[in-house]
């Protein structure tokens, strides 16, 4: 199975994945240091990975509910690292109960393509 990774922390985005007015309410939630709650944070996670995705892949898959955010240890997780993922793409989300200091890798995997000599990104 071959597997592309990239990985990058983001700070933050231009690419919003849920619509402007939820969007800006997670943004100015995080702007005045509140915490927020799980479908927040995975309308966070979810832009988050699609501006990292969107940048290397110039591709948008993923909404809030592609995974579940979930509380470990202080911080959001959202995702996991899915060979069959939505079109072979996957991501793993993770920030602060407040959306600070977020950590995005991204996922591509080819083996779902049936034509591995065409180009994936047409």
């Amino acid at each position: 199975m071959t597997i592309l990774l990239a990985s990058l922390n983001l700070g933050c985005s231009s690419e919003p994945a849920a619509p402007k007015s939820q969007a800006a309410s997670v943004e100015q939630q995080i702007a005045t240091n509140q915490s927020m709650n799980e479908l927040q944070a995975a309308e966070l996670a979810a832009k988050l990975a699609n501006a990292e995705c969107e940048r290397l892949y110039h591709r948008q898959p993923f909404t809030a509910t592609s995974f579940t955010a979930r509380i470990i240890k202080d911080r959001y997780e959202w995702g996991r690292l899915d060979p069959v993922g939505v079109k072979g793409f996957s991501a793993v989300v993770d920030f602060g109960l407040d959306g600070d200091d977020p950590r995005v890798t991204v996922y591509y995997s080819i083996d779902i393509n049936e034509n591995i000599s065409e180009d994936p990104f047409p």
